[in-house]
């Protein structure tokens, strides 16, 4: 199982990503308010969370295989976009 670790918790991998790409849904395109751009991730005992709003709408999701404790905001397009790949010289 491929996990997401950061410092103080365990994340499985696939269930995040999957998460993350349905809260961009909710992340406005432009705002103001640059906070809105953001998720808000927590783990804890119950498990993890991820909530996004763009103040009309919200939505929290339940992401599975979390251990740990951590509590913060973070982007979402680049945890969701694919690492770049190395290019070989000839």
């Amino acid at each position: 199982m491929a996990t997401a670790t950061a410092t103080g918790a365990s994340i499985n991998r696939v269930s995040l990503l999957s998460a993350l790409a349905r809260a961009k849904r909710i992340v406005p395109r432009s705002t103001p308010t640059p906070i809105l751009f953001c998720v808000k991730l927590t783990v804890d005992s119950s498990g993890c969370s991820i909530l996004a709003t763009d103040m009309t709408q919200c939505l929290r999701l339940s992401v599975s295989g979390a251990i740990g404790e951590l509590d913060c905001v973070l982007p979402p397009v680049p945890l969701t976009a694919r690492p770049p790949v190395a290019m070989k010289s000839s």
